[in-house]
């Protein structure tokens, strides 16, 4: 705006210093009077000087032109500057709008790096097991709950003829050769060295038999060898009273080889308030013979 309004001001000066004879057609060279009857000439391109009216009256100039619109970036274009003209000049077009600079754009957006993958997950160790739990102590669990299970002990099994006018025979053993039920049972070895008839007697005698309440029954399960010369197998049972023995009794082929024969003595009523004396398993051998018969599970129900 400040370059328009200093050309402006030059050309008054300009006009100011003309020869009269330059004023044109309506303005007394002598006296300077604007005449009448002329009409302003129209002048175009702001900054030129409009032409001498017939006494016209002093044209006003022309709005000042508006810049064009503002570029983008760019200064703000200048109207051109308002002449005077004649009556009815034509408003000065300003100078072309200047353009603005180029509207900066960003630098190419930057692509991001590649999305960083994880390494390959890691797979876990093979699930440790618990070691094998650990065993007890030795105390072996009782899968025969008879009165005389022999699964810990003989439980006070002897043999009955030792310190008796019996024949004696051999200790009766703890055994897990065999069982009829748990792991053990009671082995008793025979051995008989004469050609006639010999017993031999295992069992428990008094305190260690326990109650006999009449009604009840003993069961014995008593094993016999294959080859055996075995005749008669008794279970039995007695008090201290006198005639008061009681028992089962197999011969021959009643009795089972090489398996499990059971042998049951019922308890008489006569048996009630009486001291039990033996309870056991009787074996009568017919002349020479060795071998060991198993007794389990000896029960009273």
């Amino acid at each position: 705006m400040f370059k328009w309004a200093l050309l402006a001001g030059a050309a008054l000066v300009w006009a100011c210093t003309v020869p009269a004879d330059d004023l044109g057609p309506g303005v007394d060279a002598d006296t300077g009077t604007i005449q009448t009857g002329g009409t302003g000439g129209a002048r175009s391109g702001g900054g030129n000087q409009g032409g001498k009216g017939m006494g016209g009256v002093v044209g006003s100039g022309g709005l000042a032109a508006m810049g064009g619109a503002p570029g983008m970036g760019g200064e703000l274009g200048g109207g051109g500057a308002a002449v005077t003209g004649g009556i009815g000049g034509s408003v000065a077009t300003g100078g072309t709008p200047g353009t603005g600079g180029v509207v900066a754009t960003g630098g190419t957006p930057g692509t991001g790096g590649s999305v960083a993958t994880g390494g390959t997950p890691g797979t876990g160790g093979v699930v440790a097991t618990g070691g094998t739990p650990g065993t007890g102590g030795t105390t072996p669990v009782l899968t025969d709950t008879a009165r005389f299970n022999f699964e810990t002990s003989t439980q006070g099994w002897t043999d009955l003829g030792v310190g008796t006018s019996r024949e004696p025979g051999l200790a009766p053993v703890r055994s897990s050769d065999r069982a009829y039920a748990g792991d053990y049972s009671l082995r008793y070895p025979i051995v008989v060295t004469k050609n006639n008839t010999s017993e031999r007697l295992a069992g428990v005698v008094a305190g260690g038999i326990g109650d006999l309440p009449p009604g009840k029954t003993i069961t014995f399960q008593v094993w016999v060898p294959p080859g055996h010369k075995i005749t008669t197998l008794q279970g039995f049972v007695q008090t201290r009273a006198a005639n008061s023995w009681q028992q089962d009794q197999r011969t021959g082929e009643q009795i089972g080889t090489a398996a499990w024969t059971q042998l049951s003595v019922p308890i008489p009523p006569s048996f009630a308030g009486q001291d039990p004396l033996e309870l056991g398993v009787r074996v009568t051998v017919n002349g020479q013979w060795s071998g060991d018969v198993y007794i389990d599970s000896v029960r009273v129900q």
